[in-house]
């Protein structure tokens, strides 16, 4: 990795790069900033881009991923070290090795308390960093569900995902929440499982295998909250079908097997699916896929030898059908089905009707053949009463026969198949048997008989179709009774009806009356005959009821009101004469006073059909038997009605083609309103009318009367019963045909929905909503001129250059347009001395909202306080689809998509919706404190005429508005701490001999934004030189807000004279910038080869004042080594015992050598007894003048061979600054 890629990735953390230098700063400021006897690191560590994802859990388990990334100062991965992870609240990992990018991940668990957790994460004793977690409570969720596909096949296979999303109250998704899941059907891919970032858990639901459908319900639970959703898995049916049956057994001869799949109860083909195929005998394809029909087809090829192969088709992972082909020698295949006959082709399902099914086998001669097994099926095949299949053999004259003899069936109508074929190849033969269901009514008239062994009741058995109800003829019904006598059986008429005569017993009692139609049992079943005794004779009303209580008087409309008369036991009382009474007793057509005797359910009835009255009346019917005080009383309101008729036109060509519609209108005259559902009865004595109408809700109803081809008066008579509209006869003039045109009548209406009489002068200009232009032409006596041009012109958009006028003077031409304006339209007809015209004017208005463009005004902002503009106007422009301005008062609202953040805003606030001006609606966009690009949306919500649009349909989003950061920033001039400038050198001591360290300076504003891109920064130094021109420098800031400078060891070196004297605050010309100087070798003289290096660019204080933003850094140029000494406390050691050897090394300046020198210790001879506490120590930034390494005497004094020796310490340098060594000796005693 290159030193500018080193030093990127090293600066990427702005935070981090802080906290760097403020280490370095302190290692630079202090006198002895590296213990000499403290070991040297070969690097330090960092912590950066500490994550919680999600950064929102719920308490009881919510969990969350922590991550965090050790580097090493070049910003560069650390890998297999230990990172460890502490937290406030809830669980966490404690320990993680970073892997190979640095990355090191703990998992987050949360506990049962709410609140906001502090993550912390650890490296060592010095690096860490922390993030926040928020704990939400679980008792605000909101859950919702959906399901996609909601319907699917129960084939198995098939699967609809399940999103549950968990919202809080501020609706905000909830991530790590617990989501159950429970079904009632089917299998879920997973039973528990957690929301994610977005709130949303999610299970695939799996259907079962099924013929019928099956609705399931599946319900998500999270702690005591739930909600349900529904699907429907639609029952799959699988049917297989092989033709023909027998084939021969020669390896060659197919068999089409038809596998068929449906829903079972839409019977819709499931298509573009696959069936597998499989077959015990011969040679079938393993798989087909379903064509449009359901259909999968495939060959079954026979085998060799004769045998029966049992083929089978699977659809998902349970469904299956079966069926058999027969494999036949070529021997066996010489017979034929000659001729298949039913006796009868219609069937009605009794369960003993039977249709004889005959099918004749015949020889290769001709000759009938005997002893031949015919296999005959039904299809359906779930009939009852009839087997699916049998097998019959036939007789010397080649015939077998089979008997088809449904039972009850449960459908209405029955299309049979019976078919016929051989255990050989041959085509096999069907007919068609039509079996219908019947139904069976029973009534006894009457139902109630003196128990005096001669009173009859007529027993009614009906018997019909239950498809149609068409009476079935000729069928025997039979009749049964466990008391008196009845008929036993008769047959049905053309009506289909049969009767029996049913005789009372001499005892009072309950006849249990069955009827039967074969197995058919008659409804109701038993029908139960009440003979009663003599002595209960004595009679009452039970009840009076009518059959409406309101009438509209026209001699025609009738109440019938029925009293119900009954014994003394509640039975019916037939023959009782019942006295009716209406008041007032002046109704017209209505008899005050009348009798009628009861029928055999002792039933007598009154009929009302009044005549016109003059008003409303409230009528009173009354009934009693022989006292008037005893009677019962209904209410009937007779209602007066008026009928009215118009003829539009009241004249019309005689031309036999012309018409005028006739409307009539029928109303309650009391409150004039109209009266729904009437037939009113119209005719003419010229010309043709329609018979009658019926009135709609408003009371009309209208016919058209067509005019003959000779003048004349048409008398149209309208009545309603015997009410005669007003006028009566209404009047139609049939006149001659026109003269010549004379005048135009324009004028203009929708032609979608809209009506000639409902003129319109306005129209969307869409280019696809069109007006009927009508022009109506007449001559100077204003009859209507037919058979004239009229040609249409416009002044915007598009029309029917021209149309001819019909009988009725009317001539009509399309006009649209997608401009908006205002069209003026003409109509012109040629006269034979010109031509004569009409114009009208349409105001064409912009179509519905369809685009929606936004623009910023200005183009680009600047964060609070940073001196930029920090207010955008937002534009949205509203057209239609032709690229027209909307109308004004569209409803548009504005909304933040995405921003930095940092307290933007918008004004109106997000939502609000804002009427368009010249179909343009604004709004205004203020920047925060922080830096970015946000996006705004504009969405049309509302039309001009305040119809709401669908969500999203007519909406944008602007492209980035970019908000800069603001300038650099110091808070304070007189306090240089408060300075948002940091300046990093890469090594913090190099060689004096034209050596570099790169500079690393980054700048942010205000608010801790990275300053705009291009800022320029002014570095100077005391020494060496700063190079700016060169490809691995960047003077100006990059987008993250740093520059790039490279320091080079040369003349001039810097000295303490130009420490102390050569920068001047920049914000105060005079003022020293005062720092402590360095004393490396501790010989309390400031030492000289330190620069201070500057940095400064132009920014604003606290008060928004210009003023210069700067830092300053030191950097060491350490010359070559001028002082090494290596020295020992001790001259001799015993057995035990340690040396210390301190070691000297500095430059003629005092400075210790460039970090990253070798320092190295050596024992000889190397036999000697003794070690060293270490032998290689590699130095550190900016380095120490001091060290010390330990010499121990490591001799045995009980080895009897040991033995005092003296030993050489070798102390050994290896940098840029110089190579050398230096040596101690010490001898070592037993």
């Amino acid at each position: 990795m290159g030193p500018t890629k080193r030093l990127k990735a090293w600066v990427a953390s702005a935070g981090a790069a802080v906290s760097v230098l403020f280490l370095l700063w302190s290692a630079c400021t202090q006198k002895n900033p590296i213990n000499p006897t403290s070991p040297v690191q070969a690097e330090t560590f960092i912590l950066v881009h500490m994550s919680a994802s999600p950064a929102r859990v719920s308490v009881g388990g919510g969990e969350a991923e922590i991550r965090v990334r050790l580097v090493n100062k070049e910003g560069e991965p650390a890998a297999d070290e230990p990172v460890h992870f502490s937290t406030t609240m809830g669980t966490v990992t404690q320990l993680d090795t970073t892997d190979a990018d640095g990355w090191a991940v703990g998992l987050f668990s949360s506990g049962s308390q709410a609140g906001q957790a502090t993550i912390t994460a650890r490296y060592g004793q010095i690096a860490s960093l922390s993030t926040l977690l928020e704990i939400i409570s679980s008792s605000s969720l909101n859950l919702q569900i959906s399901l996609s596909p909601q319907t699917i096949l129960a084939n198995g296979r098939d699967k609809s995902r399940i999103l549950v999303t968990a919202l809080d109250d501020s609706a905000k998704p909830r991530s790590g929440a617990e989501i159950r899941f429970e079904q009632s059907a089917g299998t879920l891919s997973a039973s528990t499982v957690r929301t994610t970032s977005e709130g949303t858990a999610s299970v695939w639901w799996t259907a079962p295998s099924s013929e019928q459908d099956i609705n399931a319900t599946i319900t998500a639970y999270s702690d005591s909250l739930s909600v349900a959703s529904m699907i429907v898995f639609r029952g799959v049916q699988l049917s297989l079908s092989v033709q023909p049956r027998v084939i021969y057994a020669d390896q060659e001869s197919t068999s089409l097997v038809n596998a068929l799949v449906k829903e079972t109860s839409s019977r819709i083909a499931v298509s573009g699916d696959t069936v597998w195929f499989s077959a015990t005998e011969g040679l079938v394809p393993n798989m087909a896929v379903t064509d449009s029909r359901g259909l999968a087809s495939v060959h079954l090829t026979s085998s060799a030898s004769p045998d029966t192969a049992l083929v089978t088709a699977h659809y998902g992972p349970s469904l299956s059908a079966q069926d058999t082909v027969v494999f036949v020698s070529e021997a066996e295949g010489l017979m034929t089905i000659q001729s298949l006959n039913l006796s009868s082709a219609v069937l009605y399902a009794n369960g003993e009707n039977y249709s004889m099914l005959h099918a004749k086998v015949v020889d290769s001669e001709n000759n009938p053949a005997s002893g031949v097994t015919v296999n005959f099926t039904c299809d359906p095949v779930d009939i009852p009463g009839v087997p699916a299949a049998a097998q019959r053999i036939t007789g010397s004259d080649g015939i077998a026969s089979f008997a088809v003899q449904p039972g009850d069936i449960s459908q209405d109508y029955l299309n049979t198949t019976v078919s016929a074929h051989l255990d050989v190849p041959s085509e096999s033969e069907s007919v068609h048997l039509h079996i219908y269901q019947v139904s069976l009514g029973v009534t006894a008239t009457p139902a109630y008989l003196p128990a005096d062994g001669k009173s009859t009741s007529q027993i009614q058995a009906v018997l019909k179709r239950a498809s149609n109800n068409v009476a079935v003829t000729n069928q025997v019904i039979r009749f049964g009774t466990d008391r008196g006598t009845v008929d036993s059986e008769a047959t049905t008429n053309s009506a289909g009806v049969a009767s029996a005569s049913l005789r009372s017993s001499d005892s009072a009692d309950t006849a249990d009356v069955t009827v039967h139609y074969g197995i058919i049992e008659a409804d109701p079943y038993p029908l139960n005959v009440i003979f009663y005794a003599k002595e209960e004779a004595a009679t009452h009303i039970e009840s009076l009821t009518a059959s409406t209580t309101t009438i509209y008087a026209n001699g025609q409309n009738a109440a019938s009101v029925e009293a119900v008369v009954k014994t003394a036991e509640g039975h019916p009382a037939s023959g009782v004469t019942v006295n009716f009474t209406t008041v007032p007793g002046t109704l017209p057509g209505v008899d005050p006073a009348f009798q009628a005797v009861t029928n055999g359910s002792g039933v007598a009835v009154f009929t009302m059909t009044p005549d016109d009255v003059s008003g409303d009346v409230n009528a009173t019917v009354s009934a009693y038997l022989s006292d008037p005080a005893q009677s019962f009383s209904v209410q009937i309101a007779v209602i007066k009605v008026v009928l009215t008729v118009t003829a539009v036109p009241s004249e019309i060509l005689a031309d036999g083609q012309s018409q005028s519609a006739i409307r009539a209108v029928l109303k309650r005259q009391s409150s004039q309103v109209g009266i729904n559902g009437e037939t009113i009865v119209f005719g003419t004595d010229v010309g043709t009318i329609p018979g009658s109408g019926t009135t709609n809700s408003s009371g009309v109803a209208q016919v058209s009367l067509t005019s003959t081809s000779i003048p004349d008066t048409a008398h149209v008579r309208v009545t309603y019963g015997d009410i005669q509209a007003d006028p009566f006869p209404c009047e139609v003039i049939f006149r001659q045909t026109q003269g010549q045109a004379d005048n135009i009548n324009l004028s203009a209406y929708l032609t979608s929905g809209g009506d000639p009489s409902s003129p319109i002068d306005e129209l969307p200009a869409d280019g696809s909503t069109s007006a009927t232009i009508r022009a109506i032409v007449k001559d100077a006596n204003g009859n209507p001129v037919g058979g004239k041009t009229v040609s249409f012109s416009t002044s915007i958009g598009d029309i029917t250059g021209s149309a001819q006028t019909n009988s009725n003077g009317i001539a009509e031409a399309q006009f649209s347009s997608s401009v908006v304006g205002v069209a003026e339209i003409t109509a012109r007809v040629q006269i034979p001395d010109g031509s004569i015209s009409e114009s009208i004017t349409l105001r064409l208005l912009p179509g519905a909202p369809a685009t929606v463009l936004l623009r910023f005004d200005p183009t680009s902002m600047g964060v609070k306080d940073s001196g930029k503009n920090q207010t955008v106007t937002v534009y949205a422009e509203v057209k239609d689809s032709k690229n027209n301005s909307v109308q004004d008062d569209t409803k548009v609202q504005f909304s933040i998509v995405q921003s930095p953040g940092g307290g933007v805003a918008m004004s109106p606030a997000s939502g609000t919706s804002i009427p368009t001006v010249g179909g343009i609606a604004q709004c205004s966009f203020s920047s925060g404190t922080i830096s970015g690009v946000a996006k705004i949306q504009a969405e049309v919500v509302e039309d001009a005429q305040g119809t709401p649009l669908p969500p999203g349909s007519v909406r944008s989003i602007a492209t980035e508005l970019v908000i800069f950061a603001g300038p650099a920033y110091m808070e304070n001039i007189a306090d240089s701490s408060t300075t948002h400038l940091t300046i990093l050198p890469r090594r913090l001591n190099i060689y004096a001999g034209l050596d570099t360290t790169f500079l690393t300076v980054s700048v942010s504003d205000k608010y801790f934004n990275e300053v705009q891109e291009g800022t320029a920064i002014y570095v100077t130094t005391t020494g060496g030189k700063v190079i700016m021109d060169n490809p691995q420098t960047h003077p100006n800031t990059d987008d993250n807000g740093i520059a790039t400078f490279i320091i080079q060891a040369q003349d001039p070196y810097p000295d303490t004279t130009r420490w102390f004297n050569t920068f001047m605050n920049p914000n105060f010309p005079g003022e020293i910038i005062h720092g402590d100087p360095f004393d490396f070798n501790n010989d309390g003289i400031p030492n000289n080869g330190i620069a201070r290096i500057l940095a400064y660019t132009d920014g604003s204080d606290d008060n928004g004042a210009d003023i210069k933003v700067w830092n300053v850094c030191e950097v060491v140029m350490s010359h070559n080594v001028s002082h090494f000494l290596a020295m020992s406390d001790r001259d001799t050691l015993t057995s035990g015992q340690s040396a210390a050897i301190d070691i000297e090394i500095w430059d003629k300046n005092g400075n210790p050598v460039v970090g990253g020198s070798l320092l190295s210790a050596s024992i000889a001879p190397s036999s000697a007894p003794a070690e060293l506490s270490w032998t290689q120590k590699i130095t550190a930034d900016p380095g120490s003048c001091f060290y010390r390494v330990y010499l121990y005497n490591t001799i045995n004094p009980t080895d009897p061979e040991a033995r005092p020796t003296n030993c050489t310490v070798t102390i050994s340098i290896q940098s840029p600054n110089g190579n050398a060594e230096r040596s101690v000796s010490v001898y070592l005693d037993i």
